[in-house]
């Protein structure tokens, strides 16, 4: 037939169908009825170089059957090990895979690979992969298998075995043996020595963990101990190996094991770590108010300049080249740079203020705790010119997660950060714990406050019955009102009111929690739920609530001014039942709405200060800075006459400080009269030299 036979385009489809019968006939009369035959028939796909099918064919274009496949594969299982060669380039072959199905064969492996990585390595057969890290990692117990069982058939299989792998595996077998003559190793034969189960050194922040899993990447997963201040668990975390080329010694990586260090180093870290663990388990266990000394950022530390970081002079200078690491964390973000000040230790509150639970791994904590179990394991990788194991250490329990006591080997283990509140920043955050110290509170400062006898008194004997208890035995007719003690300080700026209950806070020795209208904002919802958060806080930690410039939430209501009554009245209601200690500070006495006056039990009134009180401020501050001029009563008399607040003479003696300073000579009373002058001709320029223009927020106790 030809394109030319008479038939035009529109005839197309008609002559189409024409050309098809003339060749194969029609449907009915050729292959029958649509589903008609009763039997299954087996089609096989022809698939093209993309993986998509191009033809279905009635019989396989190659390969076997599954009954000979089936018979195929019992004929391999026959034999006691199997090896998988693949194809590779220049026609070569390698063994990629292993399987070993003799049963005494695999009860003489399984024994050797207890506990590796807690994989059960039960079932009909076991299977190896390339590159055959356990078979490394147990090389030495493996070959120690025949030694022990001679003459007997595990000898002669294990034998079979082992001689198979050393033809196979000659070459990662040689590059093994060299690491552990050298010490040293490339980064990509690594995962050959880093074996799950040895006791690793991290260099920054410094800690130890047991291994876990390690891959080609550098990323290590190792268990450590940790709380959530209820019980004892596990953790795991993720440390990482900073790359490098060639060949390094492993005592010099940041991430190593600890038989790679020598013995004097080795003791060191040890009796370190089990220090810094002690003072860990005591702060997980309660609510400790601590200083935070130092402001480095904890997911990417600050390179060391060399040696191991220091940790307040613990280890300094005992190693060479520590690397910076990473580090990761799981759980909620927390700020990587931690505030420097006053810190609340409270790691159980860190989950219990915030609603959310930590489960601790007990699974975890019971494996690592066993540091035989640990020692056993790691015995073949401590094989390390002047290494050193893990003797020495106490490895008795004490509880099960009952948080009375750790062994020393728990304390090893320990993570190196607690859970801390920043009273400053009001943030929680993770912070070293040897960046923690004891607070040096000032109890003088109560001594130094410029109040009249009476006041003094009075707020003398708030502070003793608060130190006793006392307070707690006065209730309300209804049960919970009432039990708390709230202070309101009132007066003009720079008249000591916020230094008052900073004095209160330190002859107490308690956190005091600062707040001022900025912090809570002027939306009513969210102003309650901040000021639940903030007295939920204050009950957990006994902590002083100095509310500051409360003067919008003291504000007496009126018709027209919906919003702040709905504010005032929240403050009502919880300042009610609230259970502590609260101190308010305002400038506008007047305004007070007249509720606050039966729900305040002291009041303080705070004046403009007279010559006397600003002679005494005048002393107590030169007196601070151990300058000659504190037992001159006539410059500081002279000084006196200045109408300045507290805030504008502490301003001043400290700008006459660097004044001094820079002339490289004492201070003396021409620096501060030129501070003096200065500042009352800016004042007179402002029309204010008769009244106090800073606000009441930069008080200092010292």
């Amino acid at each position: 037939m030809s394109w030319n036979d008479g038939h035009t385009w529109g005839d197309r489809s008609e002559y189409y169908e024409k050309a098809w019968t003339d060749v194969y006939g029609t449907a009915e009369e050729e292959i029958g009825t649509v589903g008609e035959v009763c039997e299954i028939k087996n089609s096989f796909a022809k698939v093209n170089n993309q993986g998509h099918v191009e033809l279905w064919l009635d019989s396989k274009p190659y390969g076997q059957d599954q009954d000979t496949a089936r018979r195929n594969r019992k004929l391999r299982d026959i034999y006691a090990v199997v090896c998988g060669h693949y194809p590779c380039a220049n026609r070569t072959w390698e063994m990629r895979s292993i399987w070993v199905h003799n049963p005494v064969l695999k009860s003489a492996l399984c024994e050797v690979l207890a506990d590796y990585r807690d994989r059960s390595w039960c079932g009909e057969s076991l299977e190896f992969k390339k590159p055959f890290l356990p078979l490394i990692h147990r090389w030495e117990k493996l070959c120690k298998v025949a030694v022990d069982n001679k003459g007997t058939e595990t000898q002669k299989l294990v034998n079979l075995f082992v001689e198979m792998l050393k033809h196979e595996l000659q070459d990662t077998l040689q590059r093994v043996k060299l690491i552990k003559q050298t010490g040293s190793a490339t980064f990509s034969d690594l995962e050959f020595v880093y074996q799950p189960g040895q006791l690793f050194l991290r260099t920054q922040p410094l800690a130890a963990g047991v291994s876990h899993t390690y891959d080609d990447s550098g990323r290590m997963t190792v268990h450590q101990v940790k709380s959530n201040g209820i019980e004892y668990g596990g953790v795991v975390n993720e440390w990482f190996v900073d790359y490098y080329r060639g060949r390094r010694r492993l005592s010099d990586l940041n991430v190593r094991p600890f038989s790679a260090c020598s013995k004097r180093t080795g003791k060191a870290i040890k009796s370190g770590l089990i220090k810094r663990g002690r003072k860990w388990e005591k702060l997980v266990k309660g609510q400790f108010l601590r200083v935070h000394v130092g402001n480095a950022p904890m997911c990417q530390p600050e390179e060391s300049s060399g040696g191991w970081p220091s940790h307040n002079g613990l280890f300094n200078g005992w190693e060479e080249d520590a690397v910076q690491t990473r580090t990761y964390a799981k759980g909620p973000r927390l700020p990587t740079q931690v505030p420097e000040g006053r810190v609340i230790v409270d790691e159980a509150g860190y989950y219990k203020l915030q609603g959310f639970e930590e489960h601790v791994d007990r699974y975890i904590f019971n494996k690592i705790s066993d540091a035989k179990s640990i020692k056993k394991n790691s015995s073949e990788g401590a094989a390390y010119k002047d290494a050193e194991g893990y003797e020495d250490l106490d490895e008795e329990k004490d509880g099960e997660g009952s948080l009375l006591s750790l062994s020393d080997w728990q304390c090893l283990l320990a993570v190196s950060v607690l859970k801390c509140f920043s009273l400053e920043k009001k943030v929680w955050c993770n912070v070293e714990v040897n960046d923690l110290i004891n607070i040096e509170w000032n109890t003088k400062a109560f001594e130094k406050l410029v109040l009249d006898a009476g006041e003094k008194r009075l707020l003398l004997g708030f502070v003793g019955a608060t130190k006793s208890g006392d307070l707690r035995e006065f209730d309300d007719f209804i049960h919970g009102k009432g039990k708390g003690l709230i202070l309101l300080l009132c007066g003009p700026p720079g008249t000591g009111k916020t230094l008052t209950a900073e004095s209160v806070s330190e002859n107490l020795k308690r956190p005091l929690y600062r707040l001022d209208a900025s912090d809570l904002g002027n939306d009513t919802a969210v102003l309650e739920n901040r000021l639940k958060v903030a007295l939920e806080r204050c009950a957990r930690w006994d902590a002083i609530l100095l509310l500051d410039e409360a003067d919008v939430f003291l504000e007496a209501r009126s018709s027209n001014n919906l919003l702040q009554n709905e504010m005032t009245s929240i403050f009502l209601r919880l300042l009610e039942y609230y259970k502590g200690v609260m101190i308010l500070t305002t400038n506008r006495f007047p305004a007070i709405d007249p509720a606050f006056e039966s729900r305040i039990d002291i009041t303080l009134v705070f004046k403009d200060l007279h010559p006397d009180s600003r002679a005494k401020i005048w002393q107590n501050f030169l007196v601070r800075e151990e300058s000659s001029l504190a037992n001159d009563s006539e410059a500081i008399a002279k000084l006196a006459k200045a109408r300045l607040n507290g805030r504008q003479i502490k301003s001043a003696v400290k700008t006459a400080l660097i004044l001094a300073h820079s002339e490289n000579v004492p201070l003396a009373l021409d620096h501060l009269e030129t501070v003096v002058t200065m500042r009352k001709k800016a004042l007179r320029l402002l029309g204010r030299e008769s009244v106090q223009v800073l606000d009441d927020s930069d008080s200092d106790l010292n």
